[in-house]
């Protein structure tokens, strides 16, 4: 590892995101000076920060999300920001570079290949399954992305199953790690005590509509429950969910805030509305999450992964549309003592065999050595 001194990490967000704070977190562990390089998202944060421990900068001009609309706005900034962290790359030089998603592969790999430094493509969410489009184009997005996948040293998906939606041409240079929490406990499934007053269920996350958050509202309104909601996105949402005096919502946490969160509830909500391609293949951070700390999930039956929490007993599974209805199942779960402490051993379970942090931090010192060898 000595060959590598510096490491920057590039996404088009304003702050790191869990999977790219884990992988920052074992580059340092190899003494590896690390930076995350993110976009002007956000007009309350400074162009230096200071997240988790990790040096932040922003570069570009801001630009607002745009949670599938404005496409020229989000194009301008998109290739702004590209210039800049190519502009900075080159002013800084680093020996690795870590680029996540299509929107901050220009820069990265322009870098790559001028200076002949190792890149590393990190696919958050496979470009073919964001945009409701016709197969054609769908196939052409995929070809795009096999084809960013071959022009990087080594290419990093969070399952198996989106690596299998990539192009089979291109696979062997795609390596799979999970999405994990990095710290945990001794592996004890922690119960919350059975006699509490209301059912505690845990939202943390991108808020939008896709993610059930509409049912969240519904589902407020049932006086069993005790709702948390922590995470920003859709800003009408986020100003419905402040005004809403049954929700508490906390806002944006660090991750150590939404490991403590997830520990003091006892249901994890993770929904995903099927009608896009890209919520069916979701690897959301929050069941690894969940399953860490040995908490059920409440997940739509539609998405791949409710296949493993299916077999482990560990969720209430239902249909997207029917997820306003899951009150009463919960109630009954968790007033059944037994259920609900078989459901919490049957959640670590999976997360043990599935989603072990030292499974996954091996999984990225093999990458990190690959590239640096």
């Amino acid at each position: 590892m000595t060959r590598v001194l510096n490491a920057v990490f590039i996404r088009s967000s304003a702050r790191p995101i869990p999977r790219i704070i884990r992988m920052i977190h074992v580059a340092q562990e190899l003494n590896v000076n690390c930076r995350f390089v993110g976009a002007h998202r956000d007009k309350g944060l400074p162009k230096v920060d200071l997240w988790s421990g990790i040096n932040v900068c922003r570069v570009g001009r801001y630009f607002p999300l745009a949670n599938g609309t404005g496409f020229l706005t989000y194009l301008k900034g998109v290739t702004v920001f590209n210039y800049s962290c190519f502009r900075l790359l080159i002013k800084t030089k680093p020996d690795l570079v870590h680029v996540s998603d299509y929107d901050s592969y220009l820069g990265g790999w322009l870098y790559s290949r001028f200076y002949g430094v190792k890149l590393i493509y990190n696919i958050h969410d496979n470009l073919s399954q964001r945009y409701p489009v016709n197969f054609i184009f769908k196939g052409v997005l995929n070809f795009i992305e096999g084809m960013f996948v071959l022009g990087s040293n080594i290419s990093l998906v969070p399952e198996d199953f989106r690596r299998d939606a990539l192009p089979a041409w291109c696979r062997k240079r795609v390596h799979v790690v999970r999405n994990t929490p990095e710290l945990v406990d001794d592996g004890s499934p922690n119960y919350v005590k059975q006699d509490a007053v209301k059912i505690k269920l845990f939202f943390a996350g991108w808020i939008e509509k896709g993610r059930g958050i509409d049912s969240l509202f519904a589902l407020a309104e049932d006086p069993r429950l005790d709702i948390t909601v922590a995470g920003d996105g859709d800003p009408a949402l986020v100003e419905k969910i402040k005004a809403n005096l049954k929700i508490r919502y906390l806002g944006y946490l660090t991750h150590a805030q939404i490991m403590q969160e997830t520990t003091e509830c006892h249901f994890v909500y993770a929904l995903y509305d099927p009608v896009r391609e890209i919520n069916i293949y979701a690897a959301p951070n929050k069941l690894a999450e969940a399953l860490s700390c040995g908490k059920p999930v409440v997940m739509n039956d539609e998405v791949m992964l409710a296949k493993a929490v299916a077999d482990y007993g560990c969720g209430v599974l239902m249909p997207y549309s029917q997820v306003s209805e899951v009150a009463d199942q919960l109630s009954a779960i968790l007033k059944d003592s037994e259920q609900y402490e078989k459901m919490c051993q049957g959640a670590r379970l999976l997360f043990d065999s599935s989603y072990s942090w030292d499974v996954a931090k091996g999984e990225i010192l093999k990458i990190y050595k690959s590239v640096t060898d």
